[in-house]
């Protein structure tokens, strides 16, 4: 029975989604995106953290028909066009409310209040990975938002808490950037990464490789320089958090992308389990 469970665990994924253009555009990342899905047990639903998803409470979406929300300006009319059509989670956000709401940790932390909304859809930090991971768009999702006044701790207790999932046939993505800083963007897609963007993003690789967890949760005080360079604001990092704390101990993360994108985004993606 325990080999059974362990043979079905869902891994803890964490995925850069960058420009939205990623959904339109053919690259070595769309490719990778494409062909993951098959690397993993098919989910049962989906639970995507996004960055693109900050409340002033912990909530989660709970919406038989979630829409598609073009959380962006400026780009091309074809992305606007797209739709992902597909059915909302609803027993999984109830399963999500009872994880946080009852972890001892998260309370122990003030984490657990969560509660249930109508008031979302699916934004692009979700969507444009989807689009191309599971085109078919036919395995229900919900979305976990980010409580803008709760600090790393305290997120990483709620990710935490609904490790139970991973067992229970459910793929938790999570989807930011772990260097994200979009006013130093150069708009060509290949050009030089900058020196402060390969530097942060290889301590994150290396403290990964460590399993140094302490230290991943507390990159503002141990790499201050980096960090402001790296996050002029922290919510594309937060996502990380999540899959940090969604990993088992004895997991070792895997590197399943990396590379830096229009000079100051990572690429790099990270897998556990």
């Amino acid at each position: 029975m325990e080999s059974a469970k362990l043979k079905n665990k869902m891994p803890a994924l964490f995925l850069r989604h960058g420009s939205p253009m990623n959904a339109i555009t053919e690259n070595h990342f769309t490719d990778f995106l494409k062909k993951l899905a098959a690397d993993i047990p098919t989910p049962k639903s989906i639970l995507v953290v996004s960055a693109h998803w900050l409340t002033k409470e912990t909530q989660v979406l709970q919406l038989e028909h979630p829409t598609t929300i073009y959380d962006f300006y400026g780009f091309p009319p074809p992305l606007y066009q797209i739709k992902y059509p597909a059915p909302g989670a609803i027993e999984l956000a109830d399963r999500v409310v009872e994880l946080v709401s009852q972890n001892q940790f998260a309370k122990q932390v003030g984490a657990n209040q969560i509660s249930v909304t109508k008031n979302w859809g699916y934004d692009h930090g979700a969507w444009a990975l989807l689009a191309l991971m599971y085109p078919e768009h036919k395995i229900p999702v919900t979305q976990l938002s980010l409580r803008k006044d709760l600090n790393f701790l305290q997120h990483y207790y709620i990710a935490e808490s609904l490790k139970p999932l991973r067992d229970e046939g459910v793929l938790v993505l999570c989807s930011g950037n772990l260097v994200h800083n979009l006013r130093q963007i150069d708009f060509n897609e290949n050009a030089k990464p900058m020196d402060w963007a390969v530097q942060f993003d290889e301590w994150i690789k290396e403290q990964l490789i460590q399993k140094n967890h302490e230290a991943l949760i507390n990159p503002h005080m141990l790499q201050p320089q980096l960090w402001k360079q790296a996050h002029p604001s922290w919510d594309h990092y937060l996502p990380f958090i999540y899959t940090l704390g969604l990993s088992e101990a004895n997991e070792d993360a895997k590197m399943i992308f990396e590379g830096i994108q229009n000079g100051s985004v990572s690429m790099r993606s990270v897998r556990f389990g």
